[in-house]
């Protein structure tokens, strides 16, 4: 898109504010539709987000990728503070002092995922969004019940 930086920023900051967002109301909903149920409304919203960075349209501006973005940042603050609790959960049920053997993996597989970011952002710079983001919501579509 040649955007500038304050552009760009603009963009991964909405991102950023709707997984605050996310993160700050999973904990009274899940406790109120159930774990499970957030998992699986995460996702989809996840998978929205997804489809509509991957949807052929004419984009003119960078901006226009804003409610895609939003939508993949609410999606994954939902998964994470809906999904930690049930490792707590399983963690204190089935190890007996592994609790921070269990959240160290969960935080290793965190820093995985920060780690490949910057490589998934590379491959969509080099070939495009719809390119990169067509197996991610292929999959998806194909975990969703």
């Amino acid at each position: 898109f040649n955007a500038p930086a304050d552009k760009v920023g603009l963009v991964f900051l909405a991102a950023s504010l709707s997984y605050l967002a996310g993160t700050a109301l999973a904990g009274g909903l899940a406790l109120r539709l159930g774990r499970k149920a957030m998992a699986t409304t995460s996702l989809f919203i996840t998978f929205i987000g997804c489809s509509c960075l991957v949807w052929p349209g004419h984009r003119t501006s960078i901006l226009e990728s804003i409610p895609g973005l939003i939508c993949i940042g609410l999606g994954i603050g939902l998964c994470e503070a809906s999904v930690n609790p049930i490792l707590a959960i399983i963690a204190e049920e089935c190890y007996t002092n592994a609790e921070s053997t269990v959240f160290s993996i969960v935080d290793m597989c965190f820093a995985f995922g920060f780690a490949l970011g910057p490589l998934l952002t590379a491959a969509i710079y080099a070939f495009g969004i719809p390119f990169v983001l067509v197996p991610f919501v292929l999959v998806m579509a194909r975990i969703l019940p």
